[in-house]
């Protein structure tokens, strides 16, 4: 009778917990868009150092030259768009090497972006003296674009 009390108990408080958490909950919105609103440039560079003592070491500087960048979509379908991006070179202090140098874009709400064929992983130092092309992909995982980049230096 006991293990039987106990039994049901457990049941009852179950039920109540699991039928409590789901009361007055909205359902999340799955996001559709695919859109890349902005890409820019950070620079890295190796930089070496000498301690007091003498020895040498190495440290990265990072130079985000998102200022120096204008982002704009030259044209657009429904699923590509062409887009360039211009460095002002005037507004950057260090040597610009479009073939080391770290892309960043903004997306979508809950989107994910992913390169196409050769093009460089975002946040990573990559070449981009030619067009690269990028996937974006909306959170409800069917609404997608792709996005070429072209970058023009003046």
């Amino acid at each position: 009778m006991k293990k039987t009390l106990i039994y049901l108990f457990t049941v009852l408080i179950t039920a109540f917990v699991f039928s409590s958490c789901r009361m007055g909950l909205d359902e999340l919105p799955v996001f559709q868009d695919a859109k890349m609103t902005n890409f820019w440039f950070e620079h890295r560079e190796v930089v070496k150092k000498t301690y007091s003592n003498g020895q040498q070491y190495e440290v990265v500087v990072f130079t985000d030259i998102k200022a120096a960048c204008t982002f704009s979509i030259v044209s657009e379908t429904a699923d590509v768009a062409d887009c360039k991006v211009t460095i002002n070179k005037a507004k950057v202090t260090k040597a610009i090497d479009l073939a080391s140098i770290v892309g960043k874009a903004t997306i979508s709400t809950a989107a994910t972006v992913q390169p196409v064929n050769s093009s460089p992983v975002l946040g990573v130092p990559g070449n981009f003296s030619g067009t690269a092309t990028y996937l974006v992909k909306a959170a409800d995982n069917v609404t997608e674009k792709t996005y070429k980049i072209s970058v023009v230096v003046q």
